[in-house]
């Protein structure tokens, strides 16, 4: 009698682990089945470290480049989208933030900074195609 119960209670959580691998199966498929994707970002430097060249092609993530910059220097974005929207947020390693922009499109402006830091630029994209300069302007 003892034994039939064991092997009863063993068959259910045998057909627990079951339903639990089928549950997680198909969370998988559905995942992956719904083209769910990262994208692409190619970041190319220039070789004097004073300008980036980003291109996004269907880009949800984010990612990031740095580029030291004294005091008084200017930095000139261009961001051009032929789909989805680009964030940027430009964070001085000290801690300033001179520039912080969401859902921007196709847009060309300058930010000059005020003292002599490494700066981050993080880069998330929403579905985005397209690309973004960054160049020093001394």
């Amino acid at each position: 009698m003892f034994s039939i119960e064991m092997k009863k209670a063993e068959q259910r959580f045998n057909m627990k682990k079951a339903i639990y691998a089928l549950i997680i199966s198909m969370f998988y498929f559905f995942v992956w089945g719904c083209g769910f994707s990262f994208g692409t970002i190619i970041i190319t430097e220039s070789e004097a470290q004073d300008e980036f060249l980003i291109k996004l092609n269907d880009y949800n993530d984010r990612k990031e480049c740095r580029i030291t910059l004294g005091k008084g220097e200017s930095i000139q974005i261009e961001i051009e989208t032929k789909k989805g929207t680009v964030s940027l947020d430009m964070v001085g390693k000290k801690g300033s933030n001179p520039y912080s922009g969401n859902k921007l499109e196709n847009i060309r402006f300058m930010v000059a900074v005020t003292e002599a830091d490494v700066y981050t630029f993080n880069v998330k994209g929403n579905k985005a195609t397209g690309t973004i300069k960054i160049k020093k302007i001394s």
